[in-house]
């Protein structure tokens, strides 16, 4: 006998990587900052088109995220490098979808949101007007490809995103 039932978990942004729509990771906004390393190594996914502002996409990795309470949201991305070489973060937010599975045969750049292509190693996204149960799909990207680590913190707006992670387990 099958049977299915849910898990609920509070969840920080996932440790990377996810580089693929298909295999993003749940991403929980929040005033406390939360690191994950970054992924190094991996092959840029091309650039421009669905991409946007970014012309190349050196080791990606992909959230999601579910809005929770309506409201703006603006996220802080800092990107730390354990050996002290340049840094530079850049990022890619698209939405709003009704599901992840509408995001991930709906990119293109009319549902771009906010992207930014710079030398900086701290970036803001920013998520306007998001509405409850809308979905949103954001890369990030290491271009510099240093080892390190990138903190991800809700620094404004009144939105917020859906923290808790429902799971169906099959025996």
């Amino acid at each position: 006998n099958r049977g299915t039932f849910n898990i609920c978990a509070s969840m920080p942004a996932p440790a990377p990587p996810a580089g693929s729509c298909q295999t993003a990771m749940p991403f929980c906004t929040s005033t406390t900052p939360t690191t994950v390393p970054n992924i190094t190594n991996q092959p840029s996914l091309g650039g421009s088109g669905v991409y946007g502002c970014l012309s190349t996409i050196p080791n990606p990795t992909f959230y999601y995220l579910q809005i929770q309470n309506s409201g703006d949201i603006t996220i802080q991305i800092t990107q730390t490098s354990t050996t002290g070489s340049g840094l530079d973060v850049d990022f890619i937010v698209w939405g709003p979808y009704a599901n992840l599975n509408a995001a991930c045969v709906g990119l293109s750049t009319t549902n771009i949101v906010d992207c930014s292509y710079s030398i900086a190693s701290v970036e803001y996204a920013d998520i306007p007007n998001a509405q409850a149960g809308e979905f949103y799909l954001f890369l990030v990207t290491n271009y510099s490809n240093q080892p390190g680590t990138i903190t991800y913190q809700q620094t404004g707006g009144g939105g917020i995103s859906n923290c808790t992670i429902n799971c169906v387990i099959e025996p």
